[in-house]
C-alpha cells in the first residue's frame, strides 16, 4: 500500500487556509494607508471570495483522501464521502480539516469489519442479477432449479450502458465466485474478466458467447432478452454459486446424491 503523508496532506491544508488571514491583514492596512473607513470596501476585499475558494479545496482535499484510503484499505466497500465531509464539518467547523480524523475514521468503521462488509456489499450488487419471478400478479425470488440449469447459471442483465446496476452485478459475480469456490478473502477480492468484455464490446458484439480463460467460468453469453447465461466448468460449481446469491447452505443433495454437507466456507 502506498504510504499516505497525513501530516503532509495537513500542511498543505493550512497552508491555503491561511492566505485568507494574510488577505484580510493586507486589505486592513491597505485601507488605513489610504484612509478608507468601509471595512468592505478597497481593492483587496475579495476575503470571501477566498473563502468560497478554500471551501472548494477542503471538499475536493476530503473526497481525494477518502477515495484514496477506500481504494487502499477496502477496496470492496462503498465509503461515502459526504458522510465523512459532513462528520468532519461538524468536529471542526466549516473550514475545519484533519487528515488523521479521517484516517481513524475509516479505519474504526470500515476497516476493523472489512471482510463482512465487502461480503455483504458484493452479494448485495451480485444480487441484481438475479432474476424475479412473477405468479399470479405476485413477485417472487427465483428458485434454485430457475436458476441453475445444468452447469448454467441463468441471470438477468441489461446491457445498455446507463444500466450500471447489471455492469457492478457482473463485477461483484465474478468476485463473489472466487470467494464461494476458491475461498478468497472479501476484502481483497479482484473481478474484472467478465465485465471488461462488456465494457470493450458495442451493439451485437454483446450478443455472443465469450469464453474466458478462468478455472470455474468456462464462457458467458448475454442475450437480447436480457437472459445472461454463465457456464461453469462444472454443476457443482453452478449450484454453489447460485446457493450464495439464494443465500441457502450448500449440500450435495442438492445434486441428486445422498445428504452431504460439503465444507464450505461459513459466511458473515
Amino acid at each position: 500500500m502506498r504510504e499516505l503523508k497525513l501530516d503532509g496532506i495537513e500542511e498543505k491544508y493550512n497552508q491555503v487556509k491561511a492566505f485568507m488571514g494574510t488577505l484580510g491583514k493586507i486589505s486592513r492596512d491597505f485601507n488605513t494607508k489610504q484612509g478608507i473607513t468601509e471595512d468592505y470596501a478597497g481593492p483587496f476585499n475579495q476575503r470571501y471570495d477566498l473563502e468560497r475558494l478554500v471551501a472548494e479545496i477542503r471538499k475536493n482535499l476530503i473526497y481525494f483522501l477518502v477515495r484514496q484510503l477506500n481504494t487502499e484499505l477496502c477496496p470492496n466497500v462503498t465509503i461515502s464521502e459526504e458522510d465523512i465531509e459532513k462528520q468532519l464539518t461538524e468536529k471542526f467547523g466549516e473550514l475545519g480539516f484533519s487528515a488523521h480524523f479521517i484516517h481513524h475514521h475509516i479505519q474504526a468503521n470500515f476497516v476493523t469489519r472489512s471482510a463482512a462488509l465487502s461480503h455483504e456489499e458484493i452479494l448485495t450488487k451480485a444480487r441484481h442479477l438475479v432474476p424475479s419471478r412473477w405468479d399470479n400478479h405476485e413477485q417472487r425470488k427465483s428458485t434454485l432449479d430457475e436458476l441453475v440449469k445444468g452447469r448454467k447459471l441463468v441471470l438477468n442483465a441489461y446491457m445498455e450502458s446507463y444500466y450500471a446496476n447489471s455492469r457492478d452485478g457482473l463485477t461483484a459475480l465474478e468476485k463473489l465466485v472466487k470467494i464461494v469456490l476458491d475461498d478468497e478473502d472479501p476484502t481483497t477480492v479482484t473481478g474484472h474478466k467478465i465485465s471488461t468484455i462488456y465494457w470493450q464490446n458495442t451493439g451485437d458484439e454483446y450478443y455472443r458467447t465469450n469464453e474466458l480463460e478462468d478455472k470455474n467460468i468456462e464462457k458467458v453469453r448475454a442475450h437480447k432478452n436480457n437472459k445472461f447465461l454463465v457456464y461453469f466448468k462444472d454443476e457443482e460449481k453452478a449450484r454453489k454459486v447460485a446457493l450464495a446469491l439464494l443465500n441457502q447452505p450448500f449440500s450435495v443433495s442438492t445434486l441428486g446424491r445422498p445428504r452431504r454437507l460439503l465444507a464450505v466456507k461459513k459466511q458473515e
